[in-house]
């Protein structure tokens, strides 16, 4: 399990994301294989299809709405310092 202060701390990241960039929702899930457990979001919960990207070995974000390839790596970009911490209790907890 991640601890509380870094969920809060992707629920925050997730928040900044949608708003920033007009999005539906936005919301970080951990990649266990080929299954994703969702993590912590942001915004409106919609029906249709998300797109979503690898932000980490073990981390993807996805999304509602309309991202160009420059605003996803602006998006890394942002993700990225937080993120050898975040992998690291990622990967113990896929251990258990």
């Amino acid at each position: 399990m991640i601890a509380k202060t870094t969920k809060q701390r992707l629920g925050e990241l997730a928040r900044q994301i949608c708003i920033e960039n007009n999005l539906s929702q936005v919301y970080f899930v951990q990649v266990l294989g080929s299954r994703r457990h969702y993590l912590i979001g942001f915004g409106k919960t919609l029906f249709s299809k998300p797109e979503h990207m690898a932000v980490g070995k073990h981390l993807a974000l996805f999304w509602h709405g309309s991202l160009s390839k420059s605003k996803r790596e602006q998006i890394r970009n942002i993700v990225e310092p937080f993120l050898d911490a975040l992998e690291q209790e990622l990967q113990h907890k896929s251990r258990l």
